[in-house]
């Protein structure tokens, strides 16, 4: 073993050892407080993790879950340990399942993507959620997987589904007459308009049968206008019955006068279905002491039918319909006429 007995070699030595110490005390220190700010970091971060008002899921580039917060096993009805390991399409429904093997794949080159879908909470109830999913790459570039923000929209599809059924309520509305609740003159027109152009493309016969309440007028002006409504909605239910397939219609034209639409259907049993609306209406024995032909309410009607044709136009057939129920009330009324 080799002696230093020189006092200047052994200071230079020493001095030697302390600087070299000093840098590894230094260093030391200087690791151990970036590993306490990484601790303090990661502390943090996985308390905004656990905290997040969103539900939260990190996945491999399989889709399988590696970590997820509290929200997020709050929404799939979960402890973490049952969804760590398991592939996040595990949790959705059948038809979210496609959908989201086939985006995936798409998220790798788009970077991030907002999709809504439906999970399947343990108990079996299927909750709609939204998600976006963002990316996730490693230092060398590579996809690695992403992280997937959840969001339950249960209370904002109920509000879509509500004003939906609202706007569906107003359509309706516009195409129904207040007081009879049958179709009115707009919903007549589109209908009819539509019922033209199926029978001409299917070359078959429709049908157009006009009606009018026999001295409405008379009727309104002895009884006063509340009977007079009475006596419409009474009516109107009549023609109403008489409707029983989907290209069929009744609907209140304007005032007293009613149309019904019969398609598929020749101008004889179209006047044949008229002759029994006519009878039922009579049938109902509403007290009409101010009628000049009965005592009870009745009503006239003219029917004309044709085979729709690219040289025939819809306003042909209003047109000869009208006609006629104006030739049943000048020949007194009460009558169908079809011909």
């Amino acid at each position: 073993m080799m002696v230093i007995k020189n006092k200047h070699t052994l200071d230079m030595l020493e001095k030697m050892v302390r600087k070299k110490t000093g840098k590894l005390c230094e260093e030391i220190t200087r690791a151990k407080i970036q590993a306490l700010e990484m601790g303090v970091k990661e502390k943090k971060y996985r308390s905004l993790f656990e905290n997040a008002p969103d539900g939260i899921i990190l996945i491999d580039q399989e889709g399988t879950i590696l970590d997820c917060n509290r929200k997020e096993c709050e929404l799939l009805g979960r402890e973490r340990s049952e969804c760590l390991g398991k592939k996040v399409t595990d949790f959705l429904s059948p038809q979210s399942r496609t959908f989201f093997d086939l985006k995936l794949p798409a998220l790798k080159g788009i970077g991030s993507i907002e999709v809504e879908s439906e999970i399947i909470m343990k108990t079996g109830k299927t909750v709609p959620i939204w998600r976006n999913m963002t990316a996730q790459y490693g230092d060398d570039g590579r996809f690695t997987g992403a992280i997937i923000h959840t969001r339950d929209i249960t209370d904002r599809k109920y509000l879509e589904e509500e004003l939906k059924k609202a706007n569906r309520k107003l359509e309706e509305q516009s195409f129904q007459d207040g007081l009879t609740g049958i179709a009115n003159r707009r919903a007549f027109d589109e209908h009819f308009s539509r019922e033209f152009s199926r029978m001409r493309r299917l070359n078959k016969p429709l049908s157009l049968v006009f009606c009018d309440i026999d001295y409405f007028k008379h009727y309104n002006d002895f009884y006063g206008h509340q009977k007079g409504d009475s006596c419409l909605e009474r009516v109107a239910r009549i023609l109403k019955s008489a409707v029983r397939r989907p290209g069929d219609q009744a609907a209140r034209y304007g005032g007293e006068e009613f149309t019904v639409i019969f398609s598929d259907t020749e101008t004889q049993a179209a006047a044949d279905l008229a002759e029994i609306l006519r009878r039922s209406i009579q049938g109902l024995a509403i007290p009409h002491k101010a009628s000049k032909i009965d005592t009870v309410v009745t009503a006239s009607f003219g029917i004309a039918g044709i085979i729709p044709s690219r040289e025939t136009r819809m306003e042909e057939l209003i047109a000869l319909a009208d006609a006629r129920l104006y030739s049943a009330k000048r020949t007194g009324r009460n009558r169908v006429i079809h011909y």
